[in-house]
């Protein structure tokens, strides 16, 4: 008998118990959290996670598999929730319309800024989605006759009844946003695995290699961002109705700056890595009592000592203080999901 055959086949099947526990843990935790949350905030909150939790998984996805990190996002969410707010305002279109319209234009526009974006590199791709960024906000500025400039829009409709949804009160939206963030994240555990992803991570480890090994490089990062900006699309539906209000800020830079922070923060090479970042931004402030001012200042000085000390995010530390404590086992099981 290969002994060692049979410790890497029980060391797999260890990993996999391992997170199967791990994301059932977090998947209860998730489905109790409103039973246990005492203050419509606090419901608030765990509302704005899964709704930011759907962006950050899109923006991991496009970071792990294509190496690149866009600012846009925040634009694209954003576009998503304006061209939700235009639809039901002007034409009175159902939400549950305008979730897979908004879905497809926010894909769109990640398209067309992906086509050039994604010919260059580092911090010049990052410059470019920054300009995106800015220039989309400009635009919701001051484009008044169909924006209404910085007033905003205001959505005054809940959505439509669909069978048994609802999405009338805090309670109903953190569920179905729940459900939505579960999906998605699901979906981009079978994209990696997909030969899309396989492709993808080629391209994001060696670009001219894949290149050369007949892989279409721009095409596939194009599809990536694509796929990315259906996340924020679906988010920034999501948004406009939930909050009953759309206005130029939800698409400056500055939100797409959040969200990387979110990223980075939690530690992409873990697939609940987003997630733990989007929390730890959420409720940062209410732990340490910041005030707004304070708490950019606070997830600033995160992201610098996460770059610095920290690299693989709030997850990989925790992991290596496990091997440090000797816990190896333990540590295999809660280890990057690849």
């Amino acid at each position: 008998m290969d002994l060692s055959a049979t410790s890497n086949g029980r060391g797999l099947i260890g990993q996999t118990a391992g997170r199967t526990l791990l994301w059932s843990a977090a998947a209860a935790a998730g489905l109790l959290y409103p039973l246990l949350t005492t203050t419509a905030k606090g419901l608030h909150q765990g509302v704005l996670v899964c709704l930011y939790g759907i962006v950050v998984y899109g923006l991991g996805f496009l970071y792990s598999v294509a190496g690149q990190l866009s600012v846009a996002h925040g634009a694209l969410w954003g576009i998503g929730a304006y061209v939700t707010a235009l639809l039901a305002l002007k034409l009175g279109v159902s939400f549950w319309i305008c979730l897979p319209i908004a879905a497809i234009a926010t894909a769109a526009f990640a398209g067309l800024m992906g086509y050039p974006s994604l010919r260059v590199k580092g911090h010049y791709f990052l410059i470019m989605t920054f300009a995106f960024a800015e220039i989309a906000r400009t635009i919701a500025l001051n484009w008044r006759d169909v924006t209404n400039g910085d007033t905003g829009l205001v959505i005054t409709a809940p959505p439509d009844r669909l069978g048994p949804i609802v999405l009338n009160t805090r309670m109903d939206w953190y569920y179905f946003t729940f459900a939505l963030m579960i999906i998605g994240i699901f979906a981009v555990a079978l994209l990696k695995r997909s030969a899309l992803g396989k492709r993808l991570t080629a391209i994001g480890e060696n670009d001219l290699l894949a290149e050369a090994s007949g892989v279409a490089a721009s095409r596939d990062k194009v599809i990536a961002f694509m796929i990315s900006g259906v996340y924020a699309g679906i988010a920034g539906t999501c948004w406009a109705f939930y909050q009953h209000y759309v206005n130029p800020d939800s698409l400056g830079s500055h939100t797409g700056i959040e969200f990387i922070l979110m990223l980075l923060i939690g530690g992409n090479q873990f697939l609940l890595g987003p997630i733990v970042g989007v929390i730890v931004a959420i409720f940062l402030p209410d732990v340490f009592g910041f005030s707004p001012t304070q708490n950019e200042i606070a997830l600033g000085i995160a992201l610098v000592a996460i770059i610095l000390f920290m690299p693989q995010g709030v997850l990989g530390a925790l992991r290596l203080l496990i091997v440090r404590a000797g816990i190896v086992r333990l540590a295999n099981k809660v280890g990057p999901d690849r």
